[in-house]
This record gives structure tokens, sequence and C-alpha cells, in this order.
């Protein structure tokens, strides 16, 4: 089954607020399952993080045409980018995976420009045919809570298929 199946990124990135110009980051990028999308809906910056060599490289040999997408191999707890320079930090299936989670939204709290977003796209802790064990997974509220109490307020849901769940925050 293809992941496009399960999880349709044009879907889910066009009930994102953004706008001509906006610089994103797409934390835990992997090989750029969203990355895509979110370059052709800005003529902003892309920067695609992700921590694995591997996931970098197959992202640099899909980016033909997307002269906006940066690749940038980091860990998410340490972000080489400036203070208040991006509009919109999206997490897709990655949260969950993040060892220091207080750190990880610190530092998206950092390189937010004020008023910035931040979207968490993550796995239902429910039993499901793919993802993550589900003994891994964050609670939607339990994330709800945790990305709250850290200085974002939801701004709304996001309907992100049958077995994720889709939070839009924005930098208070």
């Amino acid at each position: 089954m293809y992941r496009k199946e399960w999880q349709d990124p044009d879907r889910i990135v066009d009930q994102l607020p953004i706008s001509p110009g906006f610089d994103i980051v797409d934390l835990g990028c992997g090989p750029g399952f969203f990355t895509l999308p979110l370059a052709s809906r800005t003529d902003g910056k892309v920067y695609a993080v992700d921590a694995s060599d591997e996931m970098i490289e197959i992202l640099k040999e899909r980016i033909d045409g997307h002269s906006n997408i940066i690749p940038v191999k980091a860990r998410a707890e340490n972000i080489p980018i400036p203070d208040g320079t991006v509009d919109l930090v999206f997490i897709a299936n990655a949260f969950h995976d993040f060892d220091d989670r207080d750190a990880v939204l610190g530092e998206i709290y950092r390189i937010l420009r004020d008023g910035g977003y931040l979207v968490d796209i993550d796995w239902k802790k429910d039993e499901t045919t793919h993802g993550p064990p589900v003994d891994i997974r964050i609670d939607r509220k339990d994330a709800l809570l945790l990305i709250s109490s850290h200085n974002f307020d939801i701004v709304k849901e996001i309907e992100a298929g049958a077995h994720h769940y889709g939070l839009l925050f924005r930098k208070n």
C-alpha cells in the first residue's frame, strides 16, 4: 500500500495558513514526503531538517526543480537556523521520535517569528496496520497539553486522515 493512500500530503498542507514568502521548516523531514508539497506553496525557503544522512541524501535526489528547498542535517534539539526567522514549523509523524521534546519545543519557539505557526501531525494512539508501535505514540490530548505548555496556543485541528491527528498552533 502506498503512503499517499492513507496520508494525503496535499490535503493536509492545503489546510495550513501558508502565505507567499513564508519561510518553513519541515522538521524530521525524512525523504521529503511533505517537503515537496510545502515548497510548492511558498516562494520562501523550506528548510528540510533531518538527523539521518540517508534521508537527507534521498531528499536531495527528489528536490529537482524546487530551488527553495534547503536540506539541513541536524537533530531537532539543535536546529542551525537563526532566532525568529521562520513563519511555520511542520512536524509529521516525528514528534513521538524526538528524545527531548521539551528541548525541541524550545528550539521551535526560538526559530519562529512572533505569531509563527507550529503544525504537529502524528499517529493516533490506536492500533493500525502501519506506523510505529502504539506504546511510543503520543495521544492527541497529551501532545496538545505538552505543546501548549511551551507558549503555543491551539488555533485549530487539521483533518489528517484515519490514522493521524493534526494540530495547528501559534506562537504566543
